[in-house]
């Protein structure tokens, strides 16, 4: 057998790299780029003594609109989210999707704290969704977790508590919704 040999920059072999690197329907990273990206970033923030926070985004409803308006409108929502999360966050910023329906946003730590990006991030949704024209408005659930640099902690470790802290939020926003008996007219939250 002859083995293949790559010459990774060769306009053949390139485009295979970046394909397996990258989510084909939103082009954003996906799950094995991000952990290679998120290794990295996690030992440059160690030594530089750097601060980081990891937000896990998960779109709330993905099931409803798959269920009743399609799956050309679900797969269009999560391209929508992507574009939303690259317009809202520095390209610096490692943002991938990780999941069906799950991203995550890995960033220096900022004067802003957590709470002022996932508000900037809900503004950019509500914008998008006053301006764009469905049969489904977009909803996201978010966790932040940060990673201090004087106690590190792994990336597995740090994506469980903001997967806790997201998890923690969508409940939440459940009982809110069955309490006030609103639930936009959607009959399954099904994350």
């Amino acid at each position: 057998h002859t083995r293949f040999k790559c010459d990774w920059s060769s306009d053949v072999c390139f485009p295979i790299l970046a394909l397996s690197l990258t989510d084909e329907l939103t082009g954003l990273y996906n799950r094995r780029r991000f952990f290679v990206l998120a290794e990295q970033y996690l030992k440059v923030a160690i030594r530089a003594k750097k601060r980081s926070l990891l937000l896990y985004i998960d779109m709330d409803d993905l099931k409803w609109i798959n269920d009743h308006c399609g799956h050309s409108d679900g797969d269009q929502a999560l391209i929508d989210l992507a574009s939303i999360l690259k317009k809202t966050f520095r390209e610096s910023d490692i943002i991938a999707r990780i999941g069906g329906d799950e991203f995550v946003v890995l960033l220096e730590s900022t004067d802003e704290n957590d709470e002022m990006l996932i508000t900037r991030l809900d503004e950019s949704i509500r914008d998008y969704n006053a301006k764009v024209s469905q049969h489904y408005k977009l909803s996201v659930s978010v966790g932040a977790a940060h990673f201090d640099p004087e106690y590190p902690i792994s990336i597995d470790e740090l994506l469980s508590k903001a997967d806790a802290l997201m998890y923690a939020q969508k409940r939440k926003k459940r009982k809110e919704e069955s309490r006030l008996g609103e639930r936009n007219g959607q009959e399954d939250f099904s994350t």
